[in-house]
């Protein structure tokens, strides 16, 4: 169990996300007294909450927190000094699995004990050991900040190609930001023998989930049967985002093409305003049109990735169910962005931001192409997270061969497939599963107050992990169907390719925006 101090909203949203079960005391219950086996730290603690703090982990149980706020607590064995964090790059330590390059542009505290990770000036950037009596992670990074950070940046992304692959997304990967809380989460659990236990990120069935997103744009749609052949290929609808001005004329015809295809909004026009008024008015005319065609679209796409908070209002209010935009995140599992206060209505759908035709921009060669989507399927896939690509439809259909051979691939490699909608429409019913969940030396007891048949729980421990039904019960841990727990690695090429952006590849970005905002 996990007990958050406060009741900060992006913390919460974030132990969601990852689908961690939480303690549910009275707010007023002091830390000391929580049944939890883990507190995270999410404000400023009172001096009584510190001394709460303090018992509760000298009891041998696990702090997870800022450097910063657990120098409140222990200001006598945590000493940090501040520092501007541009990046953390992993290791191969507990707490950095699974993890690439942490992209955070903000002002952080790190501890002098620090043992895990590097910050972009080359000292470790965390620490992860005893405190207290007990565990803890001290991470070097406001989590709340750094997800309320709606800023974005070019970012270079590593590829074999002639010139630099580079795409303009949130200054923050929220994705690698989650991954090292639940590894710290699993860590301090470990420390106490304990299993971390959380909800699976993809539906039984497949190590991963692969999903493919098609923005029309401005493409024509005679390209669209070349792609639509593809999808019957490999057995999985690609969700298509339709830019409804740029096709307005033959817009029976489009849909009646795509036939059989998970259609959604792209766009009436393609841009996202500043302003609610023109983000409402531009949905509300793309809906209408769609909506004449027999065409109900629950989701929708910021044109060229962007997202702001009167974009969200917007589709919030037209209930719209989820979104795609990678100006707010990318490489991540779904989640609710905080909005006016509180979680949206619309669930975020995140996506891979490089498409085929960046790729091609940039020369690469069909083989170059082709690893480089194995590549990013490998990754999460070894995540066990979804693997969700998007591309335009002149761009898929320029050489149906190799992206045919791709797609095969990559299904095969994540083991499922499914549309976005189907998929947002899965993690909605993962949000609606509550469990807790009490350990013992050979068992778990699961108490499963709303449960989903297609959302199982996921059992970690160690190198091993498994997964069973979301059900009430005792689950013997020995009786359990274990499987070796994979592990994806960057490279140092890697690692190296997504810090360094190129002063060529810098300007082709600053053109690129300058081009859009001209446009506008």
């Amino acid at each position: 169990m996990i007990r958050l101090l406060g009741s900060d909203l992006q913390w919460l949203e974030l132990l969601r996300q990852v689908g961690v079960p939480l303690a549910t005391e009275r707010a007023r219950c002091d830390v000391a007294d929580s049944c939890a086996s883990v507190v995270v730290i999410d404000r400023d603690p009172s001096p009584s909450e510190s001394e709460g703090i303090r018992r509760f982990v000298s009891l041998g149980r696990g702090v997870l927190s800022s450097t910063k706020l657990a120098a409140q607590v222990w200001p006598g064995d945590v000493n940090c000094r501040s520092t501007r964090i541009r990046y953390l790059l992993p290791d191969r330590t507990a707490v950095f699995r699974d993890v690439g390059v942490t992209h955070l542009d903000t002002d952080g505290c790190v501890s002098a004990s620090s043992n895990c990770g590097f910050t972009d000036r080359g000292g470790h950037a965390l620490y992860a050991g005893e405190l207290g009596g007990g565990w803890a992670v001290l991470l070097p990074f406001d989590v709340s900040a750094v997800l309320a950070d709606r800023k974005t940046a070019p970012r270079a992304f590593h590829a074999l190609a002639p010139r630099q692959v580079t795409e303009t997304v949130s200054r923050v990967n929220r994705g690698e930001v989650r991954r090292i809380a639940a590894n710290s989460l699993a860590y301090l659990l470990a420390r106490q023998d304990l299993c971390y236990v959380a909800k699976p990120s993809v539906p039984p069935g497949g190590r991963s989930l692969f999903g493919l997103r098609i923005d029309t744009d401005f493409d024509a749609p005679g390209h669209y049967p070349a792609v639509v052949s593809l999808s019957g290929r490999t057995g999985v609808p690609f969700t298509w985002f339709l830019n409804v001005e740029a096709g307005e004329a033959v817009l029976k015809d489009v849909v009646n093409g795509l036939a059989g295809q998970d259609l959604q909004l792209h766009c009436y026009r393609h841009e996202v305003h500043a302003d609610y008024d023109s983000n409402r008015r531009e949905l509300v005319t793309g809906k209408e049109l769609l909506v004449k065609h027999a065409v109900v679209p629950v989701g929708a796409a910021g044109p060229f990735g962007d997202w702001n908070e009167e974009w969200a209002r917007a589709l919030s209010d037209l209930g719209f169910q989820y979104s795609s935009e990678f100006a707010l995140a990318y490489d991540d599992t779904p989640f609710r962005p905080i909005v006016d206060g509180s979680p949206s209505r619309v669930l975020q759908v995140p996506v891979h931001p490089v498409c085929l035709g960046r790729l091609r921009a940039a020369g690469a060669t069909p083989q170059q192409i082709q690893a480089y989507f194995l590549d990013v399927a490998r990754r999460q896939t070894a995540r066990q997270e979804p693997n969700l690509l998007y591309g335009h439809p002149r761009n898929v259909a320029a050489d149906c061969e190799l992206t045919a051979n791709l797609l095969d691939e990559v299904t095969a490699l994540c083991g499922s497939g499914s549309t976005l909608t189907n998929f947002a429409a899965w993690w909605i019913e993962r949000e609606r599963v509550e469990y807790q969940v009490v350990q013992d030396d050979d068992a778990l007891t699961l108490d499963v107050a709303s449960s989903g048949s297609e959302v199982g729980i996921r059992v970690v421990r160690g190198d091993s992990e498994a997964v069973v039904p979301a059900v009430p019960g005792r689950v013997r841990l020995r009786e359990l169907h274990w499987r070796h727990r994979e592990r994806y690695i960057p490279t140092e090429p890697e690692i190296a390719g997504s810090i360094r952006l190129g002063r060529l590849a810098a300007l082709r970005e600053w053109r690129r925006r300058r081009q859009r905002q001209t446009a506008r």
